[in-house]
């Protein structure tokens, strides 16, 4: 079997049996390095692959790309990564707006305790621009949530 065939085999495998029906992209990198056995699976190879595949749907991080979000994440150690899906398996619209939207809230949370942690009156304005950019995402979401079940 090629390794690309490989590769498809595993992360639909992971993708299908999966508690949740996202899964981190590097989750499935992983688990393609430990049953191919081999470190030359790269983000690049698995992603470009699957963004063709007719079956998966990938999923960009919806957050505040900006310089002050990228420093504080790198800060924390935390790495925004895309998240891959089978379509079969994608939820209702309703229930994507509730997923985006918990995972805001759990980001301005988030934030807003690194904020409380930050030495600097710099750092905390810095973090407190992509805590306002969080919470105008936030209610630009839920209005959009709003309008949709009317």
């Amino acid at each position: 079997m090629e390794k690309i065939e490989k590769i498809e085999e595993i992360c639909l495998s992971v993708l299908r049996e999966s508690k949740e029906p996202w899964v981190p992209l590097d989750m499935l990198i992983q688990k393609c390095k430990e049953i191919v056995e081999e470190d030359k699976v790269d983000e690049s190879l698995i992603l470009s692959f699957l963004k063709n595949h007719p079956e998966v749907k990938i999923f960009e991080p919806f957050l505040p790309n900006t310089p002050e979000m990228k420093s504080i994440l790198e800060e924390k150690g935390l790495k925004i990564q895309p998240i891959v899906i089978l379509k079969k398996r994608l939820p209702s619209e309703k229930d994507i707006f509730v997923w985006m939207y918990q995972h805001l809230e759990n980001l301005l949370v988030m934030l807003q305790n690194i904020e409380k942690e930050a030495k600097t009156e710099t750092k905390k304005q810095e973090i407190g621009i992509v805590i306002d950019k969080t919470k105008n995402l936030l209610e630009r979401l839920k209005n959009l949530a709003i309008r949709k079940n009317k």
